[in-house]
């Protein structure tokens, strides 16, 4: 649009200027954080809770081997089933506190990432409107006041 364009819809370039400064200085540095902080998860905390899990896998491969071999070889049955128990509880709870982390973690992204398409359809909304406007503009330029009462329904 140029500058005609903008006072036919009632906004001058200044005012333009100045809602778009208001909505980029809040906005930019929230979206600026919203973006590192989605990136950070993308390439490190989620691809990180994923190794973590698969290891935990591998060790408790290990840790049922052992316990198994520490509970055939052993002479106190009952001291092995003990330990085993504590291995146990303490592995499963390792790989909950895993798996919880990477779902929060997979949460905060998606939180994030219906945020960016809340702004996105917002922007989109806006765009519409203002070409609804301009449209609407032309149509009362064009075809006189009778086409405008049809056309400017928005």
């Amino acid at each position: 649009m140029n500058d005609s364009d903008i006072t036919g819809l009632g906004l001058s370039s200044s005012s333009l200027v100045s809602i778009k400064s208001q909505r980029r200085g809040v906005g930019s540095s929230v979206e600026t954080c919203k973006m590192a902080e989605l990136q950070m998860l993308l390439e490190e905390e989620i691809p990180a809770g994923k190794r973590a899990l698969v290891e935990s896998y591998q060790n408790l491969t290990r840790v049922a081997d052992y316990c198994e071999n520490n509970y055939v070889e052993a002479q106190d049955k009952r001291k092995a089933l003990e330990e085993t128990k504590a291995y146990t509880t303490q592995s499963l709870a390792s790989v909950a506190y895993q798996i919880n982390t990477l779902a929060n973690n997979v949460l905060q992204l998606l939180d994030i990432q219906a945020s960016q398409l809340r702004r996105m359809e917002s922007s989109i909304n806006h765009i519409s409107q203002v070409y609804s406007l301009w449209d609407c503009r032309n149509h009362a330029i064009q075809g006189g006041s009778g086409h405008l009462a049809v056309a400017c329904e928005i």
